[in-house]
């Protein structure tokens, strides 16, 4: 009979600190629900502080969109860059052309200086002499027209 009392008061203090478990696992169960509410909260007052006062919306994408349009633009990248190759290769024969167009051009512009200095001088002369120039060159070009003319006539 001791035997069985000794295991009933060992049941009893198993039992009884079995309860005391139960009974603080359901204190915290029911504090649960607050505890959520407030973690939510939390979460919620983090992520409005975590997202950037930018107007930009691609800086707040989540990982997999973000390597998505980090792997276009390298590849925007890789295509300008192999434009830009493209362009400098035909460069040299660009500048080459160039040298060869400039040097045409700087005769016709050392004309074009004579042509428009040559268009002011006789324009001067024409605007000091009052016109006389043009008409000696009038009356100059009927003598010659007359000679001829005469020449011909008298088999000359």
């Amino acid at each position: 009979m001791a035997e069985i009392l000794k295991q009933l008061e060992e049941k009893g203090k198993e039992l009884s600190l079995r309860y005391e478990g139960l009974q603080l696992r359901t204190q915290q169960l029911e504090s649960l629900p607050v505890e959520m509410e407030g973690l939510e909260a939390s979460i919620e007052r983090l992520k409005q502080e975590q997202t950037p006062a930018s107007a930009n919306p691609e800086l707040s994408l989540p990982l997999p969109e973000t390597s998505k349009i980090l792997s276009e633009r390298e590849a925007e990248l890789e295509a300008l860059n192999a434009q830009i190759a493209s362009l400098q290769s035909s460069m040299p024969s660009r500048a080459r052309e160039l040298e060869k167009l400039g040097r045409e051009l700087k005769p016709l512009e050392t004309q074009k200086n004579g042509t428009v200095a040559a268009a002011k001088e006789a324009r001067r002369r024409k605007e000091e002499g009052g016109g006389i120039g043009d008409e000696l060159e009038e009356r100059g070009r009927w003598l010659q027209a007359s000679e001829k003319a005469l020449k011909e006539m008298l088999d000359v």
